[in-house]
């Protein structure tokens, strides 16, 4: 069996203690701020420490973004395959994806994609991916609104929201509940 030596297991907190602050900070300010002195000083390593994981801050942003894009279109990825998509699916994506990053998905609101060309072409997939599912939901009537509008509304609201709910103990029948609502009023 190979264990993972004491030296490897360091490094591989020192990056994650890197990652965790870097995490923190883009909570309250965009990626364009974030500057890597700062970052060293949360996670109280030395600025060589950061430059010995990560090449520069673009390298840091990637490696904290490109997971949760991924995870995101491998998620919706399996629900593509059905032949019909539902609404209930739709509330079922938003929570997979809201239980496995939870508050990490706020960064996407912080996060310049200008200079992350692997970071900026997963979000150009994922938010194509997640419009082109609305287009083929079944168990909605567009009339008002068309199926991109729509996508686009539950885009910027499911983070939100679940962040608003989580704490009551039915949360995840409430968002489906509210996801319903609010898709049947768009129709």
């Amino acid at each position: 069996m190979n264990s993972i030596s004491r030296t490897e297991r360091r490094k591989m907190e020192t990056r994650e203690q890197i990652r965790e602050a870097a995490v923190k900070m883009l909570t309250n300010m965009n990626s364009a701020e974030l500057k890597l002195e700062r970052v060293a000083i949360e996670a109280d390593v030395s600025r060589k420490t950061i430059y010995n994981h990560f090449s520069n801050k673009e390298d840091l942003l990637s490696d904290i973004i490109n997971p949760i894009l991924k995870f995101c279109i491998d998620s919706i990825d399996e629900i593509i395959e059905k032949e019909e998509i539902t609404i209930k699916d739709i509330s079922t994506l938003c929570l997979k994806i809201y239980k496995e990053y939870g508050n990490q998905l706020n960064l996407m609101y912080n996060i310049n994609f200008t200079n992350l060309e692997e970071s900026f072409n997963l979000h150009k997939t994922y938010t194509h991916s997640f419009i082109n599912l609305f287009e083929r939901v079944s168990d909605l009537d567009y009339k008002r609104v068309n199926s991109r509008q729509s996508a686009f509304v539950v885009f910027k609201i499911f983070v939100p929201l679940l962040n608003t709910l989580r704490e009551i103990d039915d949360y995840e029948m409430l968002f489906e509940n509210s996801l319903l609502g609010l898709l049947k009023g768009l129709e």
